[in-house]
């Protein structure tokens, strides 16, 4: 995934787009309830894949364990759309596993 790279004296480091840190932080780490659809409408809409990735982890984050026939669904959609980039793809297989 694309990455900005820093100059930090004279070691260049390495930053992830703040967009991704954003989604995964309300996502998947804070799991703020109102931003489940929001993740998922991110996935679908945004062009850029990183972004794309970090949405749909926060979004299948919300649905670890449950099960849930509607989320399985979407996931196992996302899974054979050969459009989708093997990230995305193996992903939604995470999603479907855990």
């Amino acid at each position: 995934f694309p990455s900005h790279d820093i100059a930090f004296g004279k070691k260049i480091i390495k930053i992830p787009d703040l967009r991704s840190l954003a989604i995964e932080s309300l996502g998947f780490w804070l799991r703020i309830p109102w931003f489940k659809k929001q993740a998922y409408k991110i996935f679908i809409k945004d062009l850029d894949l990183e972004i794309r990735y970090s949405a749909l982890f926060s979004w299948v984050s919300y649905y670890f364990g449950t099960k849930d026939p509607a989320v399985l669904r979407k996931l196992y959609l996302i899974l054979l759309n050969d459009s989708n980039p093997i990230q995305i793809r193996s992903l939604a297989l995470m999603g479907i596993l855990k």
